[in-house]
């Protein structure tokens, strides 16, 4: 018979990794949320019988528990799963048919040891720490001073004072776009306005 490949396919807190050791049935190894990996019947995976390692049984707190380690200038690191970027992946528990029950460790720390996260805003680090789950290191902010405060791209461009021309972006020169929230030089939106006329100007004389 042939085996079907399911390597890379995610089914329910369980991602194929690649094919078992098992001699006698078709297992693969998978790696659940919770960041165990165990060995698992084809069969159960696609039929939707085996969907996790076992720790959807089992409290969440005690899950959690076991997947934190102390880190560095107080951090408390997650040691489970991660996503793309590094953030910690915990499976807190279904709260509604619809719901998956997936969420980010370091979310379910504050929402378990501070309260719940106000509607619209986000958790960030203080530490910088993306696998940092302490409570103490992570605030409610809003999505733009989330941003600000990181490292990318947007952050690195609240630090900036002048425009590439060299413009200040201060006072009557500033303009804050509001739907984006990015800061605007007029004077360069000035400069390109009188540009676009004059090659207006230029293709109707030469028409």
């Amino acid at each position: 018979m042939r085996k079907i490949d399911m390597t890379g396919k995610v089914c329910g807190q369980l991602t194929v990794l690649c094919l078992g050791t098992s001699n006698k049935k078709v297992k693969w190894l998978c790696r659940c949320v919770c960041g165990k990996e165990v060995e698992v019947d084809g069969a159960k995976l696609r039929s939707g019988h085996t969907k996790s390692c076992g720790c959807m049984h089992r409290p969440a707190l005690e899950r959690f528990s076991e997947n934190i380690a102390a880190g560095p200038n107080g951090c408390i690191e997650w040691t489970g799963g991660l996503n793309g970027v590094g953030y910690g992946q915990f499976y807190r528990g279904k709260k509604a048919p619809e719901d998956t029950g997936k969420t980010y460790a370091h979310r379910w720390s504050y929402e378990h040891y501070v309260g719940p996260i106000p509607e619209g805003l986000h958790i960030d680090h203080l530490c910088r720490n993306r696998k940092c789950v302490n409570p103490e290191h992570l605030e409610p902010v809003t999505i733009q001073e989330n941003l600000l405060r990181g490292e990318g791209p947007a952050a690195k461009n609240a630090m900036k004072t002048h425009c590439p021309a060299g413009h200040e972006y201060s006072g009557d020169n500033l303009y804050i776009h509001p739907v984006k929230g990015q800061r605007i030089c007029r004077e360069c939106g000035r400069m390109r306005a009188r540009q676009a006329r004059d090659e207006t100007k230029q293709l109707r004389k030469a028409a």
